[in-house]
């Protein structure tokens, strides 16, 4: 995909060595220094709500070779890459080690230190054309850049088209109400989430939001801004309905637990058939398969890693007695679930594990997995609603074809701890992914 980064390298040389001494670096930069054919591997990452790119060179130049140590150190060289700017502002960057910067033959900046990662700047213009020097002595050899624009940063502006297309989509609802619940550390991303679902997915007879005592108020700002047609439930509310469904004991521990509340917000809370969807994935094509699945299931869900044996140690979930957990597989990133009618027995289910002592997915997602281990359920296959922490991404964040979705993925779910997108990146690919029709 052809994204509009605020800056890229354009270009990078073949590694070239120096003289230096005591930690300088001496000789001159070989700014004519022959080109690589290929570019260097980048890695994109939200910072801030702001991308900043990072290059180890390290690993662009370990090869395939194994060893002991990370390799790729390439002691007592330096690599000269432009980049070019597309945005007016400061671009800030961290190098190890140090940097000769230049633009139209003026030197910007020059740092010919042995160091760790440390941070510099320098303002640019759209256009701008700048070379870096980067040399290495020994150790880590990584250079990191995010341009800090001179024009506000808004990255919800990116849905707002969209929202008069969301308003049409909800006046003929396909399906059960969706609910998410979000801390509101990226607004921009979980938005992002609902408007996928609704555009791409199936549209709900209402969507819900929870978690509001979580959220900053410049996060409460931005989901009013992007959601006007969701209601958000007040914490108050489902700490009432969790208390008068469960007891104050509940009540207390969904208060102070976040995986409690999430699984209460579907076991609990009406309506108690529904849709839950984390703000981390993104829908790419119908979901009519599932729904079509849910008609005769009382549990439809995408995959996770078989976790039969843990919660069924959690759970105390009696396998010789029940016969085999099989809803092992089951992951709480999207699920639609229909309500069991017994609720006391709900609640002493969930006693049976301690929120305190055992570990946030194994009681959110086992509590549900157990629950429902005696109905009819089923899991949609991964080909289609994809778990790029297990099963990879072509082309990775940035480079997978959102727009035409040639792997034919329902749903990514960027779920896990690590590197996950942020509001940065989900208004980069908003576009791609809104308009697909």
């Amino acid at each position: 995909m052809n994204w509009k980064l605020p800056f890229d390298v354009i270009t990078c040389a073949w590694p070239r060595p120096v003289v230096s001494s005591g930690g300088i670096w001496q000789s001159a930069p070989e700014w004519d220094a022959k080109p690589m054919p290929t570019l260097p591997q980048r890695t994109w990452e939200d910072a801030d709500g702001r991308l900043r790119l990072t290059i180890d060179w390290r690993d662009v130049f370990r090869g395939g070779f194994l060893t002991f140590i990370k390799g790729g150190e390439m002691r007592g060289f330096h690599v000269v890459f432009r980049i070019r700017v597309e945005e007016d502002g400061v671009l800030q960057f961290w190098d190890d080690d140090g940097s000769v910067v230049r633009r139209r033959g003026e030197i910007l900046h020059e740092d010919r230190t042995a160091h760790p990662l440390t941070p510099h700047e320098i303002p640019v213009r759209r256009g701008d054309l700048l070379e870096f020097a980067q040399w290495q002595d020994i150790g880590d050899w990584v250079w990191k850049a995010m341009l800090v624009p001179t024009a506000p940063l808004d990255n919800a502006a990116s849905l707002l088209p969209y929202l008069d297309a969301i308003r049409r989509r909800l006046a003929a609802p396909e399906g059960p109400a969706l609910k998410m619940m979000t801390n509101g550390q990226n607004p921009v991303r979980g938005a992002l989430s609902i408007y996928s679902m609704i555009l791409n997915g199936y549209a709900p007879e209402q969507v819900l939001i929870y978690g509001e005592h979580q959220w900053t108020p410049e996060a409460r700002l931005t989901l009013e801004r992007l959601l006007p047609f969701v209601r958000i439930v007040p914490t108050s509310d489902v700490l009432d309905e969790v208390e008068r469904f469960a007891g104050r004991r509940w009540r207390r521990d969904s208060a102070s637990c976040w995986w409690v509340f999430k699984a209460c917000v579907p076991l609990f809370c009406q309506p108690r058939t529904c849709c839950m969807l984390d703000d981390d994935v993104i829908v790419l094509d119908s979901v009519h398969d599932a729904l079509e699945t849910f008609r005769d299931h009382d549990l439809v869900y995408m995959r996770d890693s078989d976790y039969t044996d843990e919660y069924s140690a959690a759970w105390r979930y009696k396998a010789r007695r029940s016969g085999p957990l099989r809803t092992g597989d089951f992951n709480a990133g999207l699920y639609w679930l229909r309500a069991i009618e017994d609720v006391r027995g709900l609640v002493r289910l969930g006693e049976r594990a301690s929120p305190h002592k055992t570990i946030f997915h194994i009681w959110e997602q086992g509590y549900v997995a157990v629950a429902y281990a005696d109905r009819s359920t089923s899991a949609l296959p991964s080909q289609r609603y994809l778990y790029p922490r297990f099963e990879g991404l072509p082309g990775d964040v940035l480079g997978y074809d959102y727009k035409d979705n040639p792997c034919g993925f329902a749903s990514l779910h960027f779920g896990g701890i690590g590197n996950k997108p942020g509001d940065a990146i989900a208004a980069l690919i908003a576009a791609a992914v809104l308009s697909r029709e």
